[in-house]
């Protein structure tokens, strides 16, 4: 089948004796297959294989599939081959893009979908215990409950409802009972549900919202039994968390918008605390005055060749200063166009009089020039 292979390899179309055309260099016979442009054996891959460079190459699985004991499996979305064969997800969990992952805003620990808001041996993270007769609330380890529950081993239960601490904490309800104001009851109230054992109003319990089972997001609540992502009158709902964008940084006049680091939000909108006449224009203090890019106001910004002059755009620069770009300069003091637009001091210099001078040095000139006014001043006294 070999030698048929490589035959059938150094024919070239037009094929003949009964040869058929497989791709654009080779003509195949009867005992072959056309795959992805080769010709390979009919009797040696299986029906969902194809064949790897011919009859010398081994057959093998599609793209995005393996071959997991003699299946091609798409290892990205099956949950008893997730990410790989023989990698089987946990109770409750599904496969996505190759990992195990859990649902309704449970997270996996030991193969295990839970709720680290709540569960005691996996408060926050998986993994953080809580200490002996502590329970978790929120995600954090807490020595007490709220009002109306009681610390059951951890747990916080409302003992009127709760069938496995039905009046008292280890108090067990039978198989299909509730428990009605902490007495096991075989029914529920007009309205409720029994959902394992626990008479439920699933108009609003986000743990069986519209039936048991169904859970809502943590961000979420339960409304006429539906999961609803509204929030508190002044609240946003930003990617599942309720966010006041008035302070929020991380959500600062409306989802998504970010303050800088060293940013406060107030009113909606970010601020820096900016010395006396500036502004804070996304997280950078500045002359609104003179700013071309902020002119007036955060975010106007002058025309080509224009200018900001008190707050408006212009096409001209005030007495004694130059344009230089968008900006009005004094050349004679500006260090980044000293004497000339664009001629830029360095660190360690200033622009005096048009020119870049060592710090040092302008203050010894200075000193200079000082005491030969001060000599000329004596000078003309003496003269009087």
């Amino acid at each position: 089948m070999v030698l048929s292979h490589r035959i059938a390899a150094q024919q070239t179309p037009p094929c003949n004796n009964g040869h058929f055309q497989c791709g654009a260099a080779l003509c195949c016979d009867n005992g072959h297959q056309c795959k992805v442009g080769l010709c390979c054996p009919n009797a040696q891959c299986r029906t969902d294989q194809t064949c790897s460079n011919g009859a010398s190459k081994s057959c093998v699985c599609p793209t995005g599939q393996s071959d997991c004991i003699g299946a091609c499996i798409g290892t990205t979305s099956d949950p008893n081959n997730c990410g790989g064969c023989g990698i089987k997800c946990g109770t409750d969990q599904t496969c996505s893009a190759g990992s195990c992952v859990c649902s309704n805003g449970l997270k996996s620990c030991s193969d295990k979908c839970t709720d680290t808001n709540t569960d005691p041996n996996n408060c926050g993270t998986c993994g953080t215990k809580c200490g002996t007769g502590q329970t978790c609330k929120a995600g954090k380890c807490c020595s007490s409950c709220s009002k109306g529950l009681v610390n059951c081993n951890g747990v916080c239960a409302n003992i009127n409802t709760d069938p496995d601490n039905c009046g008292k904490c280890g108090t067990k309800c039978g198989t299909g009972q509730t428990c009605k104001a902490g007495k096991c009851s075989s029914s529920c109230s007009k309205g409720l549900l029994n959902c394992n054992g626990v008479c439920t109003n699933c108009e609003t319990d986000s743990n069986n919202c519209g039936k048991c089972g169904n859970k809502c997001r943590n961000d979420q609540t339960c409304k006429a039994g539906k999961c609803s992502n509204s929030c508190s009158k002044g609240l946003l709902n930003c990617n599942g968390v309720c966010a006041n964008c008035e302070t929020d940084t991380n959500n600062c006049g409306k989802c998504g918008n970010k303050c800088r680091n060293g940013q406060i939000c107030k009113a909606g909108k970010c601020s820096s605390s900016c010395s006396k006449g500036q502004l804070s224009c996304n997280g950078v203090c500045t002359n609104c005055e003179t700013d071309p890019n902020n002119c007036g106001k955060c975010g106007t910004k002058c025309g080509n060749g224009q200018t900001c002059k008190a707050g408006k755009c212009s096409s001209s620069c005030s007495y004694g200063l130059k344009k230089c770009g968008n900006t009005c300069a004094n050349t004679n003091t500006d260090n980044n166009n000293c004497g000339y637009c664009g001629i830029k001091c360095k660190n360690n210099e200033i622009c005096q009089s048009g020119k870049c001078c060592q710090k040092g040095y302008v203050i010894d000139s200075l000193i200079v020039e000082i005491f030969y006014l001060g000599v000329s001043f004596l000078h003309v006294l003496h003269s009087n």
